[in-house]
Formats: structure tokens, sequence, C-alpha cells
């Protein structure tokens, strides 16, 4: 995935709503629409404002702080205890495997991701303290609506707020293995063709 060279190719928040650009179309036109009602959130008397953009390689020590930060949290069913230059170094080989991915910003701060290898959704990550705001919701559904639009991914079986987000969006376990590394069972989840709510 190339970050993007142009200020043309980056998403743009409109009062209607975010315009996604997505690699796959050369031309640079529109190709995908998320509601902007959710595109603002109140943290305590400020109005915050969320940017979304294409993830570029210039993003990986941002992207790798929001998984670190997250992980450490989510991921304590494991022991997850890997440093964050650790995610770091282990992105920077990953992020060509993408073909489309999403940075949510807020004040210039990478505070969300999502990334997907053709149809799976490889990664999709919030920052703890962003969380509950619907920038997970936002970003899940601007990978479902894409072409091609998201239909698989991975999660630990203990990982039980993100199964109870990922089933409220349709996504259904279909198939469970172990995770040698992680020592975990993670299951694969598969989305249902109907619409996200």
């Amino acid at each position: 995935m190339a970050p993007p060279s142009q200020a043309s190719s980056a998403i743009r928040y409109y009062g209607q709503g975010i315009r996604l650009f997505d690699r796959s179309t050369a031309s640079g036109k529109t190709c995908h629409h998320v509601p902007a009602r959710a595109g603002r959130t109140m943290a305590g008397s400020d109005l915050l404002t969320f940017n979304y953009r294409p993830l570029g390689e210039q993003d990986i020590a941002g992207i790798a702080r929001v998984h670190w930060r997250a992980c450490s949290l989510a991921y304590s069913f494991m022991n997850w205890s890997y440093t964050e230059q650790e995610v770091q170094d282990w992105y920077a080989g990953k992020f060509h495997e993408w073909h489309w991915g999403l940075v949510a910003e807020a004040r210039d701060i990478v505070v969300g991701f999502a990334a997907c290898r053709n149809v799976h959704l490889d990664q999709l990550f919030i920052d703890p303290a962003y969380q509950m705001r619907g920038l997970g919701t936002r970003m899940l559904r601007a990978a479902i609506e894409r072409t091609p639009g998201a239909e698989t991914l991975n999660v630990f079986e203990q990982n039980i707020a993100a199964r109870q987000f990922y089933e409220k969006h349709g996504f259904r376990e279909v198939e469970r293995f172990l995770n040698e590394e992680a020592r975990s069972i993670e299951l694969l989840y598969r989305r249902a063709k109907a619409p996200i709510g």
C-alpha cells in the first residue's frame, strides 16, 4: 500500500459524511460514504472532531501505539507483553500485505485504524481513550462498504468485547483453532450478507 501522495486522496470530513478514497480506484474518485452523524463527539466540554484518511506508511508509529495501548488492556487473558517498539517493527514488515487501510485522527494524533487484506479485515484497533465513541463502528462500516468489502476476520475467543462488537455487526464464528504463539483459541468470523446497523 503506497502512502497517499496528494491531498486529493485524503479522506475528508464534510457536514454530510466522510468521503473515502480506496486505492483500487485509480481515478481517485470517491467510492464510499460513511454517515457523519458520529463524526464528532463530546470530550469533556470540547467538541472533538475525528478526521479519517487513508493509512500510509508514515502512520506505522501511530498505529503501533494504538495497537500496543489497546492490546495491553484487551489481551490481558494471554499475558500479552510486547513492547511498543516490537509492535512497530512487526507493522513495518506487515504493512505491504494490506490492500486497504483507514486511519482516524483526533487533533492530528492517530486514535484508530483498520486494514484489510483483500476481503479479510486484518486489523481494527481503537485507542482505549477513544473507545465507545462510534469510531470502531465507522471504521468497520467503511471496511465492509469498500469494494470488495470485508467478509472475514479473526478474533480471540476470550476477547469478549470484540466478539460482541463484531457479532452486533453481523459477523459469526465459522471456525476455531489454537493460535500456538498466543496459546489462545482464535476464531474465524464471517459476515452475513445482511447490512450492518
